[in-house]
């Protein structure tokens, strides 16, 4: 229980606070109201780790699958997401179909490490670079 305290007293000290103030008193006796409405905003927390590197699971004829492993740590709500996917490159989306497109690999809630598989699958057609071309991030979901 100490710990939370500290931390939380941490996070309300490095956090600007706004606040209306509002008092009257005039005359002898005269009593006073005082009006104090505040705000606390705590920034979105979110990063995706490559926990795991891509590792060449399968060889088939004509295409090579990768299977990959990363950790989700956010205090909102998430996707983890193929953003830029070279030519010659899918990847599995959440709905188990292979795409080309920009898709949606993941998804969840609040975490302190969420773990997802991203498996990739890569023509032999593809650029020698495709790895560097390959861009999977975690975004905010509203």
């Amino acid at each position: 229980m100490r710990t939370l305290t500290l931390i939380l007293a941490a996070a309300l000290a490095t956090t600007p606070l706004t606040a209306q103030t509002t008092a009257l008193a005039v005359g002898n006796g005269a009593r006073a109201t005082v009006r104090v409405t505040a705000g606390l905003t705590i920034p979105a927390y979110l990063k995706a780790t490559e926990t795991v590197a891509l590792t060449q699971t399968h060889k088939a004829n004509g295409f090579t699958e990768y299977l990959a492993t990363y950790t989700v740590r956010a205090n909102v709500r998430w996707t983890l997401d193929a953003l830029e996917l070279p030519a010659g490159v899918t990847v599995l989306d959440q709905n188990g179909n292979w795409t080309a497109t920009p898709a949606t690999i993941g998804l969840g809630d609040v975490t302190n490490g969420a773990t997802i598989l991203v498996r990739v699958r890569v023509t032999d057609t593809a650029a020698a670079d495709w790895q560097q071309q390959l861009r999977i991030d975690a975004e905010r979901m509203f």
